[in-house]
C-alpha cells in the first residue's frame, strides 16, 4: 500500500490459512443469472471500500481477494443470520483462533445479490486497525468464485458480471489463475527478472496495499538466483496480523530489477520479505492498469496504461507498524539512522501534527508526497521525545 515502501507496511486483511475445518467456504449462488454491474468503490483511506446493500441497509466492506468473505460482529448480532459453524484460522503472525460461520441469507452489490455466502464473523470494533476504517465486512473470494470482477482504479468502478464478454478484453493478454481451497484464493505465476530469471507463485491480493510482497520463505530460496538486489536489513517487526502483531525478526529490503505480470513489466521495484506463507501482488498494481479476476474460467487479465514502467523512488528510510493501537517504527532500513531510531519508537507527531493510529492511517497519502518529514518520537525505552528531521534518498 509505483511508489516507494514507506511506512506502514504492516499486513492487516491476511488469508487466514484455514486448519482444523469445519466448515466449507465453497457455497452459495448469485442471482439473477445474468448479470453486469458498475459498482463505484471508495480508496480514500487506501483500502478498496465498496457498498453493499443487505436487508434494504447500505454498510461498507474492503474488496479483499485474499480473504475469505467476513461480517462485523456489531452486523451479525444485527442480522441473527444462520450458524453453519465455526473455522479454526491462523493469520500471518502465526496466531491462531477460531471464529463463527454464518450463512448470509443475501448481499447486494448495486443490483446483483450473493445468497447464502458462507462467512467468518470478526469483532472490527475491537481491533484498533479495522476500526479506523469503519467498515462492517469484507468481500472475500468465495463470494466472487462464480464471477467476473474488474477493478478500475481511474474511474474507481468495479465491474461485475457472470461472464467476460461484455469487458472488451482479448484473450492473448490473459494469463491462467489458479483458485484454491474452499476459501477460492486466486494465484497466478509471475516472472522476476535479475542476475538470473525466475518464477514466483504469488496471491492475489487486493486487500494488501503494497504492489508486491515477497515471503521470506520465498526468498530464501531465490536468493541464489540473484533475482533481487538486497539494499537494506532490519531487526524488527513490520506484519500485523488479524488477531495482533508479528514476532520481531530480521527482514530485508530490496529491489527487484525487473517484475513481469503478463504482459506487464515493472523494473526497479522495492519490496520488503514478510513472514506469510505466500508472496503477494496487491491493490498497488491499480496505479499502472486495470486487473480483471475471471473467477469462472480461471483467467487473469492486465491492462496496462503504458508497457513499460519504472517504480523505484525516494524513501525516508524506515518502516512503521502497529503496538498496543499505536503507530511505532517497525523497520530501519538506513544505516545513518539506526542508532538514531529504533524498533517500537512510539510516532507522537509528524511535522507538528499529533499522531494518533487512525490520523496516521489516513495521513499516508498525504505523507508520501513530501520530501522532508519532521517526526517526534518517544523511545522505547522511556527516554524523553525527541524530534528528528528525514529527508527522502533512493
Amino acid at each position: 500500500m509505483g511508489r516507494a515502501i514507506v511506512f506502514l507496511l504492516f499486513r492487516i486483511f491476511l488469508p487466514p490459512f484455514m486448519w482444523a475445518q469445519g466448515v466449507s467456504l465453497d457455497r452459495g449462488r448469485v442471482r439473477p443469472s445474468n448479470y453486469f454491474e458498475e459498482i463505484e468503490f471508495d480508496i480514500t483511506k487506501g483500502k478498496l471500500l465498496v457498498p453493499v446493500t443487505i436487508a434494504g441497509q447500505e454498510y461498507s466492506f474492503i474488496l479483499d481477494t485474499g480473504a475469505p468473505n467476513m461480517l462485523s460482529k456489531d452486523l451479525y448480532h444485527k442480522l441473527n443470520p444462520k450458524v453453519a459453524g465455526s473455522i479454526g484460522v491462523m493469520d500471518a503472525s502465526g496466531n491462531r483462533k477460531f471464529l463463527k460461520v454464518v450463512s448470509l441469507q443475501g448481499l447486494k452489490m448495486g443490483n446483483v445479490e450473493f445468497l447464502n455466502t458462507p462467512s467468518l464473523v470478526f469483532d472490527f470494533s475491537n481491533d484498533p486497525v479495522f476500526k479506523c476504517y469503519g467498515i462492517d465486512g469484507i468481500i472475500g473470494s468465495n463470494m466472487l468464485r462464480k464471477s467476473v470482477i474488474q477493478l478500475d482504479r481511474r474511474r474507481k468502478v468495479i465491474r461485475l458480471s457472470n461472464k467476460i464478454d461484455g469487458l472488451a478484453l482479448s484473450n492473448a493478454i490473459s494469463i491462467p489463475m489458479e483458485l484454491m481451497g474452499s476459501q477460492n484464493s486466486p494465484y497466478v505465476w509471475i516472472d522476476l527478472q535479475g542476475t538470473e530469471n525466475a518464477q514466483e507463485r504469488v496471491l492475489v491480493d487486493t486487500g494488501m496495499d503494497k504492489l508486491y510482497a515477497p515471503a521470506k520463505t520465498n526468498y530464501n530460496i531465490l536468493k541464489d538466483k540473484k533475482v533481487f538486489e538486497v539494499v537494506g536489513s532490519s531487526v524488527g517487526a513490520g506484519s500485523v496480523g488479524l488477531f495482533g502483531k508479528g514476532s520481531q525478526e530480521e527482514h530485508f529490503r530490496m529491489i527487484l530489477p525487473t517484475f513481469q505480470l503478463g504482459n506487464f513489466t515493472l523494473t526497479d521495484v522495492p519490496s520488503i520479505t514478510t513472514n506469510d506463507t505466500d508472496s503477494k501482488i496487491g491493490a498497488e498494481l491499480l496505479v499502472y492498469g486495470s486487473m480483471t479476476l475471471d473467477y469462472r474460467r480461471q483467467r487473469f487479465y492486465f491492462q496496462p496504461y503504458t508497457e513499460v514502467y519504472r517504480s523505484s523512488k525516494p524513501d525516508f528510510g524506515f518502516t512503521a507498524t502497529v503496538d498496543s493501537g499505536k503507530p511505532v517504527i517497525g523497520f530501519v532500513w538506513d544505516e545513518s539512522l539506526k542508532d538514531k531510531i529504533h524498533y517500537g519508537d512510539e510516532i507522537l507527531e509528524v511535522n507538528g501534527v499529533s499522531q494518533g493510529l487512525c490520523e496516521f492511517l489516513t495521513g499516508k497519502g498525504d505523507r508520501e508526497r513530501l520530501d522532508t518529514l519532521t517526526l517526534k518520537l518517544k523511545p522505547r525505552n522511556g527516554d524523553d521525545p525527541f524530534d528528528i528531521i528525514l529527508k527522502k534518498r533512493l
